[in-house]
This record gives C-alpha cells, structure tokens and sequence, in this order.
C-alpha cells in the first residue's frame, strides 16, 4: 500500500522535524531515502543528525556502504541504493 505524507514547516526548521520522522520510520522498519535539494542543506542536515541525545544511523550517498545504510543522504542526482521504502525531500 502506497501511503503519502506531507509536511509543510511553517513553525520549526527542518533539522528539528527531521528527526523525529526518521525515527518514526525506522521504528516502522523502513530505509529512508533524505533527498536535499542543496549540498548546503545536505551538510547540515548531516551534522545534525549527530548531535542531540541520540545518534540516528545514517550515511551520504556515494559511500562504500550506501546499500546498508538505514538513512541515505542524497542530492537530486544521487540514486538511493539503499532499497528505501521511505522518501523525504526538503527544499
């Protein structure tokens, strides 16, 4: 089953948001495919999932364990190949 959800941020930053939906997806069993649409935002967004009280598992596309990975970082002309059930996009 094909489900779509949509978040439009208007209160908080992505990098607070982020997180909380990766870990509801991955307690859901799913890999996650996190597109970015700037290098900029790629980088923040990947030092911020290092930080806090936990680490969220996660790589940058174009590593030699991308395949593994539970959360991909990618830009919009990186393929996911992490098999993700789940796809993020942020602007």
């Amino acid at each position: 089953m094909v489900k779509a959800l949509f978040y439009h941020l208007t209160r908080s930053p992505a990098e607070d948001l982020v997180p909380v939906l990766l870990t509801r997806a991955l307690s859901a069993g799913w890999r996650v495919e996190l597109r970015a649409l700037s290098p900029d935002l790629l980088d923040r967004l990947d030092g911020h999932l290092w930080q806090g009280d936990g680490f969220l598992p996660h790589g940058r596309a174009g590593g030699p364990h991308d395949a593994r990975q539970p959360v991909l970082l990618t830009a919009p002309d990186q393929p996911a190949s992490n098999a993700p059930q789940a796809l993020m996009t942020l602007e």
